[in-house]
């Protein structure tokens, strides 16, 4: 039996991601350059959705500070 790769490392990362490519060669030419395409933009999206949730995070995180700052306990605000 062969020991998976820590979590995070470059070999984890290798096959995580021959994992994913392997979809993309399956011989059908058609089928794999629309699953070629699913990949890419998969990927933006998912590039997207964290940073959007990034961002929301930047913005709680300056209003928590602003109260901090101003010494705001009330909870209408």
């Amino acid at each position: 039996m062969t020991e998976k790769p820590a979590y995070g490392t470059t070999e984890y990362y290798k096959q995580y991601f021959a994992d994913i490519i392997a979809d993309v060669a399956t011989g059908d030419a058609a089928k794999d350059a629309a699953t070629t395409l699913s990949l890419l933009q998969g990927f933006e999206q998912a590039i997207f959705e964290w940073m959007n949730y990034h961002e929301d995070a930047v913005k709680n995180y300056r209003e928590l500070h602003r109260r901090f700052l101003l010494g705001d306990t009330s909870e209408n605000n």
